[in-house]
C-alpha cells in the first residue's frame, strides 16, 4: 500500500504525492483564503496555485512524505532500483518561489536486502534530527540527520539503532517527547522500543482479537501508558481498534473501540489506520483506506471513546464522478490557520483559527476541514509559521522577493 501523505510544514506549504515519481506543493494560506459557505461548499476549487516537482530519480517509486518537527526537513520513503531509501531534502525547496533543482542533502539506505521494499517511516516529534524506517525485509533503522542547511546543499546522517525484527513493521508511533516508540507488526506485535531499538517489551494481540491471522495495521502512541492499537489484514474490510493500557507493574489491559471498525466492501486498499494526535485536546483524528468517514477519538475523564459528530458535522470524502465510495490516502493536520472559523451562514457566529484536517482522496481530490474545539477554555493549538527571505532560504531564491509575497509570509 502506498501512503501518499501529504504534510505540512512550519513554513506553510503542503506537499503531496500525486504520482508514482510527482510531488505536488501549495501554499497552505492560499487555501485558507478560499472562502467556502453552504453555497459552494461542494464545489471544487482549481484556483490555487500548485508546483508539481518530478522526482530527481525518475526511477523511484514514492511511498511516503513528511517533515520534521522543526519543519526544516522533508523526507521522502522511496523504494528505488538500489533498495528502500529516505531521501532527506531542504523543505524550503519545495515552495513554489524557489527557482533551483531540487536534490536531497543525504539518502538513508534502510535495506540493502535484494528484494526488500520500503514500508514506512516517521520522525521524531522532539528530535527534528532523527527519524525510523523500516522495510518489508524486517529491517529496522534510526538515524540522526546533521544537515546545516543555511550554509551547505548536503548533509550526512549516523546510524542511531539497526535491528532485524521477527516480522515486518507495519506502523509505528513515538511517544510524545521522543524518548521511546512502538513499532507494530505483519504478526500483530507491537514492540516498545528505545531509539537505538533495545526492546522495553513486545506485546501479541489479546485474546479478545478476532481479527484472523491479524496485523499492526494502526499506531498511536497517546500518553504514558496508553496506546492506541488497530489490528487487521488484507482479507477482512472492518479492522478492530484497540486502547492498550501498559502500567507499570500491572497486567495489560485492553479497551475495544468498536466504532472503529466499520470499513466498506467497496475499498481494494490494503488496511492503514492513521493517527493525527491532538493530545492539548485530548484527542485525535483517524482514517482508514477501508472507509470513507474521518473518526475522532478523544478521552473524558479517564476513559478514551470514539466521539461521533452529528451527520452535518461529519468529515465524509465526497464519492468520484460516478457516484463511488472515494477513500483517503493520505492525511495531515494543518496548523498555521491564522483567520477565525465562521460556523453561521451570517458570518456572525465565530470561533478562533482552528487546524484543517487534509485528506488526499483515491480520485484525487485533496479535501480541508475545519476541526473546531467548542469547549470553553479549549487551548490554541496554532503554530505560526517563519518568514522567507534571501538570508533563510535556498541559494536559488529570488534575490528581491515580491512585497506581497512578504506579507503572506509574514501574515503567519
Amino acid at each position: 500500500m502506498d501512503e501518499y501523505y501529504p504534510t505540512e510544514h512550519s513554513y506553510g506549504i503542503g506537499i503531496a504525492i500525486v504520482a508514482a515519481n510527482r510531488l505536488l506543493s501549495f501554499y497552505t494560506d492560499d487555501v485558507h483564503a478560499q472562502k467556502a459557505d453552504r453555497t459552494n461548499i461542494n464545489e471544487e476549487v482549481t484556483g490555487v496555485r500548485t508546483r508539481t516537482t518530478n522526482y530527481f530519480d525518475e526511477k523511484a517509486s514514492l511511498v511516503a512524505v513528511s517533515c520534521n518537527c522543526d519543519g526544516t526537513l522533508m523526507g521522502v520513503l522511496a523504494d528505488t532500483p538500489a533498495g528502500p531509501m529516505v531521501h532527506v531534502f531542504d523543505a524550503a525547496a519545495f515552495s513554489l518561489d524557489y527557482q533551483g533543482h531540487i536534490s536531497p542533502l543525504t539518502t538513508v539506505r534502510v535495506s540493502a536486502e535484494p528484494g526488500a521494499t520500503a514500508r514506512c517511516f516517521e520522525w521524531s516529534p522532539a528530535a527534528a534530527d532523527t527519524l525510523v524506517a523500516a522495510a518489508s525485509d524486517r529491517s529496522l533503522i534510526t538515524v540522526a540527520v546533521k544537515a546545516e542547511i543555511l550554509h551547505s546543499q548536503s548533509a550526512s546522517y549516523t546510524m542511531v539503532g539497526e535491528k532485524r525484527l521477527g516480522a515486518a513493521v507495519r506502523a509505528m508511533s513515538w511517544s510524545r517527547k521522543g524518548k521511546q516508540l512502538v513499532v507494530g507488526d505483519d504478526l500483530g506485535k507491537v514492540v516498545q522500543m528505545k531509539p537505538e531499538l533495545d526492546i522495553v517489551r513486545s506485546t501479541m494481540p489479546p485474546e479478545t482479537c478476532t481479527i484472523a491471522s491479524p496485523a499492526v495495521v494502526g499506531l498511536c502512541w497517546m500518553t504514558t501508558t496508553e496506546f492506541l492499537v488497530v489490528y487487521g489484514n488484507q482479507a477482512a474490510k472492518d479492522v478492530q481498534a484497540t486502547i492498550m493500557i501498559t502500567k507499570k507493574d500491572k497486567p495489560i489491559t485492553w479497551t475495544e473501540l468498536a466504532d472503529l471498525a466499520y470499513g466498506s466492501p467497496h475499498s481494494a486498499l490494503s488496511p492503514v489506520v492513521t493517527s493525527l494526535c491532538l493530545l492539548e485536546w485530548n484527542a485525535l483524528l483517524t482514517t482508514n483506506t477501508k472507509s470513507s468517514e474521518v473518526s475522532m477519538v478523544g478521552k473524558t475523564g479517564e476513559v478514551w471513546q470514539v466521539w461521533v459528530p452529528d451527520e452535518l458535522h461529519q468529515a465524509s470524502l465526497p464519492t468520484n464522478a460516478a457516484t463511488a465510495e472515494t477513500f483517503p490516502i493520505g492525511a495531515e493536520l494543518d496548523f498555521s490557520a491564522s483567520e477565525q472559523v465562521v460556523l453561521s451562514d451570517d458570518h456572525q457566529t465565530r470561533v478562533a483559527a482552528s487546524p484543517i484536517l487534509f485528506v488526499l482522496t483515491t480520485d484525487g481530490l485533496l479535501m480541508g476541514y475545519h476541526t473546531v474545539n467548542l469547549n470553553q477554555g479549549a487551548l490554541s493549538v496554532q503554530r505560526y509559521v517563519a518568514l522567507y527571505t534571501t538570508g533563510n532560504s535556498p541559494s536559488a531564491w529570488p534575490e528581491t522577493p515580491q512585497n506581497d509575497y512578504l506579507e503572506r509570509r509574514t501574515a503567519f
